[in-house]
């Protein structure tokens, strides 16, 4: 009985732990879409818009850069944490 709860108990984690990379995965391409975008734009914009843009990339990209690398290290850790879940004997 003791082992079936203990069972139960990791596929709750695992599903949860699964749930929560799939967000951040999400999160994570939302973030990749919007860098695209904005060198998209820089690249096909012209003079004051351009300079415009360029204000508006050096105050966004770095901070989106930085967002991107923490979901990337989050779905890194939670990968890691996964595949510990299902290397564990169960019952």
């Amino acid at each position: 009985m003791a082992e079936s709860a203990t069972s139960e108990e990791g596929a709750g984690r695992l599903s949860r732990l699964q749930e929560e990379l799939q967000r951040l995965r999400q999160e994570e391409r939302r973030v990749e879409e919007q860098i695209a975008r904005l060198q998209a734009e820089l690249s096909r914009s012209r003079g004051r818009e351009r300079e415009r843009l360029q204000v508006a990339r050096s105050a966004t990209l770095p901070a989106l850069q930085v967002e991107r690398r923490r979901l990337r290290a989050e779905i890194f850790r939670l990968e890691q944490e996964i595949r510990t879940c299902r290397e564990q004997p169960q019952g």
